[in-house]
């Protein structure tokens, strides 16, 4: 997240200066074309009410999602069991190529939805 500094669980706000803890909340903010819902996970500063979006999901995001997480779980389950290291190399290769895909989208998504983000405005109702 761009404009601020991470220190344990809290962050140091780059507007006030002030550290503050990290409340994470989520809102609708669009339907995509399919009338998919688009999410936006933020957080705001306690202290100045600075919005930072943390994320932007729609149904592609949340499908790579769940398929990024049963990678993980496949890669978990083949060092369990002791498989060949290829075969969980082949697994770490799926999973960062699948971690570069999300990357790209959810850097997509923000500029794309960076109007709907705004400055979180509207968002007392999905607390």
């Amino acid at each position: 997240m761009e404009g601020m500094t991470l220190t344990d669980d809290r962050v140091i706000c780059d507007s006030c200066g002030q550290q503050t803890d990290v409340e994470l909340w989520t809102r609708l903010i669009a339907k995509d074309r399919n009338g998919y819902d688009v999410t936006e996970q933020y957080f705001e500063c306690k202290n100045c009410g600075k919005h930072y979006t943390v994320g932007v999901y729609d149904r592609q995001m949340r499908l790579d999602i769940q398929k990024r997480r049963q990678i993980q779980a496949q890669i978990r389950l083949h060092r369990q069991i002791g498989s060949r290291p290829g075969t969980i190399q082949h697994f770490i290769r799926k999973e960062e190529n699948l971690k570069d895909k999300m990357l790209r989208r959810s850097q997509e998504l923000k500029e794309r939805y960076r109007e709907e983000c705004g400055n979180g405005t509207d968002n007392s109702d999905n607390h």
